[in-house]
């Protein structure tokens, strides 16, 4: 497996009291594996969901049904919006009632935002009717698709269209989302969870028995048998997502409902490939390129490259370091016009670690990059927001040291000091204990800097060590 070997740059924090005193800029030996590439399960049901391929076919009466699928999945993330907005009402409400006596400029400001809601919701209200079903933006809907009149919440609302659009119609987006929805349970009571699809026995598209049968062992279970139909109807999604399950397998409340299988994930991630998922094709490039064998590293090169040419950031990322390291074993030598054309690359498609990369290059002038402080504090922030905590933690110690176009602000590098330990990085609360014990950047407080080593930072490091431990 590649390792990118940074050096490491550390400005020390002088006192003898301070129990840690490092301010990092970059972390080493960062270790670039297949665990960090897999793109994370959503569950339940929302409009976050990444778009899957319906099966495509000729016929009109296919094209119509795969429409009425898209139609309900909609509605559905509709009505989970609302029912997102119903409770962000509720809340300001509660707030307004606690506080309208001591505050009441905050309830004309809550009015105000109400109202702009309102408005939104009226739009999309206007754009998702059509001539045949009505919807209508207000908690306790009347549902108009089968002519009664029922009146249930959003949220019951969101869950009918989803089963309709995923058992009725076959919408694979729908049928993905519901089994990551599963995944967020340790059991499911099949009858209860999908009524509105038994409902609708005479024209479901699936054998609901089966469902029983999964339901029964987890519902894990169910959630893989739902990702196996919407990959046999043609979602590289599902396939990527039933790969991920069966790599890492599952567990849930401490009880193992599904046990990892990697050579069936990799057949699974395989079929994702063959649909064209870039995510698929980056996870096993990195796994293969691990391998003892000449001929699987070449089959996993390819499948970094195309990856990368379709503007995957990660494997972007990847061939940098190729390309920076160099790899005999691939015939690849160190290039760092190479490595700085892939990185730049990789960076403007947003990959955290590229601009965490980036910006540590330019911090210190090396590998092809001119040394500017102001614009590695740009990229250290970049990659922050992009989810790299190291990002932060760079950013804070530039901030806490200040320099040539650097004001020092030790506030504002405690600050991404915490923000950095809140995203999971032990050298993030090191120095954020470190402040605590110098009082830089906040009053000196031991008992605050001792209450975080013992509770957050210690849990943390001995995560860290269980999970070196499983793999």
């Amino acid at each position: 497996m590649l390792r990118l070997i940074r050096k490491t740059v550390i400005a020390k924090i002088t006192d003898s009291t301070a129990a840690i005193t490092t301010v990092t800029t970059t972390t080493t030996n960062r270790k670039i594996n297949n665990f960090a590439t897999t793109r994370s399960v959503q569950v339940p049901v929302d409009s976050s969901l990444p778009s899957s391929s319906s099966s495509s076919s000729s016929s009109s009466s296919s094209s119509s049904i795969c429409q009425k699928g898209e139609y309900h999945y909609n509605r559905a993330k509709h009505f989970v919006e609302q029912h997102k907005i119903s409770l962000e009402l509720k809340q300001e409400e509660k707030q307004r009632q606690q506080y309208e006596k001591k505050k009441s400029g905050i309830a004309v400001i809550k009015t105000i935002a109400r109202q702009t809601r309102q408005e939104r919701d009226q739009q999309q209200t206007q754009q998702m009717t059509d001539g045949t079903i009505a919807v209508t933006n207000s908690i306790g809907n009347t549902d108009h698709r089968d002519g009664s009149h029922i009146k249930i919440d959003n949220l019951e609302k969101a869950r009918e269209c989803m089963q309709i659009s995923a058992f009725v119609h076959g919408y694979n987006d729908a049928i993905v989302s519901l089994a990551n929805d599963a995944l967020s349970k340790p059991q499911i009571n099949v009858e209860f969870e999908y009524k509105y699809a038994l409902k609708e026995k005479d024209t479901v598209l699936f054998d609901m028995n089966e469902i029983r049968k999964s339901g029964e062992k987890s519902a894990a279970h169910v959630a893989m048998k739902l990702y196996q139909w919407a990959g046999q109807r043609g979602s590289k999604e599902a396939w990527f997502n039933l790969g991920h399950l069966l790599w890492t397998g599952h567990d849930l409340n401490e009880t193992c409902t599904i046990l990892p299988n990697p050579q069936e994930a990799i057949e699974t991630f395989e079929k994702a490939v063959d649909l064209g998922d870039d995510d698929a094709r980056y996870f096993l490039a990195v796994h293969y390129l691990g391998q003892e064998s000449e001929n699987v590293k070449r089959r996993g090169l390819a499948l970094l490259q195309e990856a990368a040419n379709h503007g995957h950031g990660g494997a972007l990322y990847y061939l940098a370091l190729l390309y920076r390291n160099g790899e005999e074993d691939l015939g690849i030598d160190p290039s760092l016009s190479l490595f700085r054309e892939y990185l730049d690359e990789a960076a403007d498609h947003g990959d955290p670690d590229a601009l965490f990369l980036r910006a540590h290059c330019m911090f210190h002038g090396e590998d092809g990059y001119d040394m500017n402080k102001l614009q590695s504090l740009e990229g250290f922030l970049d990659a922050g927001k992009a989810g790299n905590a190291d990002g932060f933690v760079s950013a804070g110690a530039i901030y806490h040291h200040g320099g040539i176009n650097v004001k020092q602000d030790r506030r504002k590098a405690f600050e991404l000091y915490q923000q950095a330990g809140e995203m999971g990085s032990a050298e993030g609360w090191k120095n954020v204990i470190a402040c605590y014990l110098l009082g830089e950047g906040v009053p000196r407080c031991e008992k605050t800097a001792q209450y975080i080593q013992k509770t957050v930072l210690n849990c943390i490091i001995n995560d860290d060590d269980t999970t070196k431990d499983k793999r």
